[in-house]
């Protein structure tokens, strides 16, 4: 069986160099790494050139004539790496990189076990941040201990992921299901692959014995009608990007109770972020607009 890894990069030369060292130290090594450059605008298609010049053999970088979001990223990445005639796929943003040496060897040991269950797979590494604590939490699991305490005997909790962060997926989903919808340039792409998958019956689990390192997303605490809630901080044009494929991903489900919680959850955001709340209310508005007709793509 033959492994990959597909990393999407924009303009975080830094952590793209942190993600590519802890890749080269794996104990279960990848047959290739694909780097998928979204036409960055620093140094990072120099140092890529270098690298794939040394590292020819382990190395494939994909430099992009322009920005197509990471969504647009993971689609060719994983595109190219299907073509290749790759087995198993491990994707992942250049703001994170594995936790530690056995971060893929404990993604790749559930393999055997779990593809003669159900071969289309897509099984993800437990995403935590620098301070060993869960990035975005599962579900209800918000602490290290209770992802622990939740596992089966293989280490798994089923029906729950972080995903493109530390996701393997395998080419028999891939077949089934198609590639990430690229038209979402930015954010929910990761989420409507995912509920592809379900709807595809794909087996999907977190494994809490390997580790991948993200950055929490910046959030506040608040309370509505005694309850305490958290909610993300986003500036103006990413909460376009939120609202709109969401949304758009809501309303395509028929999901309408979670489009309803939603909208009010990121109208929410607006009386607790003083940051441009005009301009990020005219994003919201332009956003939904957009969903509800199904424009799509970068937004100009």
């Amino acid at each position: 069986m033959k492994y990959s890894s597909i990393v999407v990069t924009f303009n975080r030369l830094d952590l793209l160099k942190k993600n590519i060292e802890m890749q080269m130290q794996q104990e279960f090594p990848m047959d290739k790494i694909i780097i998928v450059n979204n036409a960055s605008t620093d140094d990072t298609i120099f140092y890529l050139r270098e690298l794939e010049k040394i590292n020819s053999d382990k190395i494939d970088v994909l430099n992009l004539k322009e920005n197509i979001g990471g969504a647009g990223g993971f689609s060719e990445g994983l595109k190219y790496a299907f073509q290749k005639g790759y087995d198993f796929f491990i994707l992942m943003d250049d703001d994170g990189r594995p936790f530690d040496n056995y971060t893929f060897k404990e993604l790749a040991c559930k393999v055997g076990h779990l593809k003669s269950k159900n071969p289309l797979m897509m099984i993800n590494s437990l995403v935590v941040n620098s301070e060993f604590k869960l990035s975005f939490g599962l579900k209800n699991i918000i602490t290290i201990e209770e992802a622990k305490n939740s596992a089966d005997i293989y280490h798994l909790i089923h029906g729950t992921i972080n995903p493109f962060n530390g996701t393997l997926i395998s080419k028999e989903l891939i077949s089934k299901i198609g590639f990430p919808n690229k038209n979402f340039f930015l954010k929910g792409d990761e989420n409507d692959y995912q509920y592809r998958a379900q709807k595809a019956n794909a087996l999907i689990a977190t494994v809490v014995n390997s580790f991948y390192m993200h950055p929490s997303p910046i959030r506040t605490t608040y309370c509505r009608f005694g309850k305490t809630k958290q909610i993300d901080i986003e500036n103006p044009l990413k909460e376009y990007y939120k609202i709109r494929n969401y949304s758009y991903m809501y309303l395509k489900q028929k999901n309408f109770k979670s489009f309803f919680f939603f909208l009010v959850d990121r109208l929410n955001s607006l009386t607790i972020n003083k940051n441009n709340p005009m301009k990020r209310l005219i994003y919201i508005f332009k956003g939904l607009f957009h969903a509800i007709i199904g424009k799509l793509g970068k937004y100009k």
